[in-house]
């Protein structure tokens, strides 16, 4: 799946006409991706797609983990909001 954002610079390159409708609104950030270091990758358990995913269920819907295992830009910006929280 592709969005907007991606597509459209390469669309409108070539279109005489182009139109866009927002349907909701959005939010862009940058996520840091790296490039993954094929040793870190040999050493991954069965199943650490899945504890990756949960994880990021966890901490976007306000939980707590000990150790991120997503550590993107999106779990960054929730880690850092959940300290400007007083408890």
């Amino acid at each position: 799946m592709r969005t907007a954002i991606q597509c459209v610079p390469h669309v409108g390159k070539t279109a005489k006409h182009l139109y866009l409708f927002q349907r909701t609104p959005s939010s862009v950030d940058e996520r840091r991706n790296r490039p993954t270091d094929p040793e870190w990758a040999k050493g991954l358990n069965s199943g650490w797609q899945r504890a990756r995913d949960g994880q990021l269920n966890t901490l976007v819907t306000g939980g707590q983990a000990e150790v991120d295992l997503v550590s993107d830009g999106w779990t960054d910006i929730i880690r850092h909001l959940g300290q400007m929280v007083p408890a």
